[in-house]
């Protein structure tokens, strides 16, 4: 199992972080990725908590009952935000940054599986598990005339 660190050395980054967890003692992290405009962490609970880089602010919460988040995986674009939960579910939420109303997708093509890698190619997912099986998630745009 790979290990990271994460520093940086923001004296925010270091208050506010800890702060937001503070009251939540049995939520465990579980799972973290870092992009240029955010940070996000995903819980024993479900939960995917946004926190934004500069300043360092908490953005909000996706709550999700599909298990905990084992991986996050962000676009780089930074639009889409994929998560992986223990139940080999994975949870794509579009514009998860910008948008105020998160309606998240559910892949479940590694259910009962561990997902053990997810990568973002453009608009395609690119996702796969324990058991060898390597699948393809594709984000569709709709187009309003």
């Amino acid at each position: 199992m790979d290990k990271h660190i994460l520093v940086e050395y923001l004296s925010s980054l270091n208050t506010i972080i800890p702060e937001t967890f503070r009251t939540t003692q049995r939520v465990k992290l579980t799972s973290f990725s870092i992009c240029n405009s955010c940070i996000i962490f995903g819980a024993s609970s479900g939960g995917i908590y946004i926190f934004k880089r500069s300043p360092c602010q908490f953005l909000k919460l996706i709550p999700s009952k599909e298990g905990s988040a084992s991986q996050i995986d962000i676009s780089k674009n930074e639009k889409n935000l994929a998560v992986a939960t223990s139940k080999g579910i994975i949870i794509i939420v579009e514009n998860f940054i910008d948008n105020n109303i998160n309606i998240p997708l559910i892949y479940n093509e590694h259910e009962r599986s561990t997902v053990t890698a997810m990568k973002w190619c453009g608009d395609n997912l690119h996702i796969g598990d324990s058991s060898g099986k390597i699948s393809v998630f594709t984000l569709t745009s709709i187009l309003v005339i």
